[in-house]
């Protein structure tokens, strides 16, 4: 690749590349082929490793990218940017070769960075189309995170960055580690999941229904509600609150549900649209011949979407162990094309590589039904949704007082400026209680 006159597309490595573009359908196609192809130069080191004037080289050829394409309709901000793979192969072909002393795998690399920049919010839209509306995401797949911008105009603390980005990612494509938890990516409501993207700032509800644990069925026998007439009036009368004050979003707490309540409330969701999404606690339920906490995320219009089963068996200090049988760990994902929820059972946020792993497959509201004596651990979950995907993170505790003292109702995690902002708990007050925070600001 020698002369000042001559094009990067008149060289092999040029080539290749702008073939990889010209065959590809989408932006996230592209990208995941360009990766791939560079893949094995990332393994030994690659861009990562390279001299500062290598890195200083794909930043250049990243940009220089970047402003052809911004010419040909490419935008940062649209969600709705159109791949064209002619001109995109055309502006790959009119880099000058004299401005390239990368590598092929780095050359591609520095493509697949220029187009992660421009075309990222059509990601994950192409990423569904591509894989269907249900699926596991396997280890070492590639996949994209995008940022929902949950804070509207309130001010945001840093955006989503991943120190030491690992060799063959992008700051909107990851690759699925090796942890031993199973994926399920939902995407078949991705029209009703992205409607939290128009409330800025998103409203979340806690309900709060229980006195004291004398009103929930404990350790060894079954647990949930004992009177599940009267705790199905009251969460009725909480719920119907919440739906008056507009909120996006409702989460229930841990147990407060059995299975007539779950069906009752899958009914009534069902049945409305105009519902707010309600992460509806969680039950001990047998199914299949195994004892299970089972969370369910009703959506409005559809119901019961789909479940999440707990995996992090509670045991107390005396040995008393929870009744249910240990499901293998495994998190689903409901994917919009903007927005990514997802809920864990109390101690399942509580398992650092867990929280972890949620963060980093871009989730951008984590909801957690909880029975907790404390909230405090959940802070570090919190946290780390804050930082590696800019999300939100609700947990919903009950009862009000555990031992006649009373303890934190909820806690919201949200992505602020402000350090002190960032988790707050929601003291306990009279039940049945429900609060309501708005992100950006906390509890109301």
């Amino acid at each position: 690749m020698n002369g000042a006159s001559a094009a990067c597309g008149d060289g092999e490595t040029g080539a290749v590349v702008a073939a990889i573009c010209r065959k590809s359908d989408s932006a996230w196609r592209a990208v995941s082929a360009l990766l791939e192809y560079a893949r094995p130069q990332a393994r030994g080191g690659g861009i990562k490793d390279s001299e500062a004037s290598l890195h200083e080289q794909a930043a250049a050829v990243s940009a220089a990218l970047e402003q052809r394409l911004m010419g040909q309709g490419a935008s940062t901000s649209s969600t709705a940017t159109r791949y064209m793979p002619a001109e995109v192969a055309g502006a790959i072909a009119a880099t000058p070769a004299s401005e390239i002393l990368l590598s092929d795998g780095g050359f591609a690399h520095a493509t697949a960075a220029a187009l992660d920049q421009l075309y990222w919010p059509s990601f994950t839209r192409d990423w569904l189309a591509e894989r269907g509306t249900s699926f596991e995401l396997g280890a070492g797949e590639l996949y994209p995170v995008g940022d929902m911008r949950l804070m509207g105009n309130v001010g945001h603390s840093a955006r989503p960055h991943r120190l030491d980005l690992p060799a063959g990612e992008l700051a909107h494509v990851r690759r699925r580690a090796e942890d031993g938890t199973r994926v399920r990516v939902i995407g078949e409501y991705a029209p009703i999941i992205d409607r939290l993207a128009a409330s800025p700032p998103l409203e979340a509800a806690v309900v709060l229904p229980n006195e004291s644990l004398s009103e929930l069925s404990l350790p060894p026998s079954q647990m949930g509600p004992i009177d599940s007439q009267a705790q199905r009036s009251t969460i009725h009368l909480l719920l119907d609150e919440a739906r008056s004050e507009g909120v996006d979003v409702v989460v229930l707490p841990e147990l407060s549900v059995d299975r007539e309540i779950v069906e009752w409330l899958s009914e009534q969701w069902a049945n409305a649209a105009d519902l707010p999404i309600l992460f509806a606690g969680s039950a001990h339920l047998v199914e299949d011949g195994q004892r299970v906490n089972r969370t369910f995320v009703l959506l409005p219009g559809v119901g019961a979407a789909w479940h999440h089963d707990k995996f992090t068996v509670f045991e107390d200090r005396n040995g008393v162990r929870e009744p249910i049988d240990p499901a293998e760990p495994c998190i689903t994902i409901g994917c919009g094309h903007l927005v990514r929820v997802a809920t864990l059972v109390c101690k399942d946020a509580l398992s650092v590589s867990h929280a972890g792993l949620v963060a980093d497959l871009g989730v951008h509201l984590l909801a957690v039904p909880a029975m907790s004596s404390t909230l405090a651990e959940f802070s570090t979950a919190a946290n780390q949704l804050i930082s590696r995907s800019q999300g939100a993170t609700v947990v919903a505790n009950n009862p009000r007082t555990w031992h006649g003292s009373p303890v934190g109702h909820a806690l919201l995690g949200q992505p602020v400026r402000q350090t002190d902002g960032r988790c707050i708990e929601r003291p306990s007050l009279a039940t049945p209680d429900l609060g309501i925070a708005r992100l950006g600001s906390g509890w109301r």
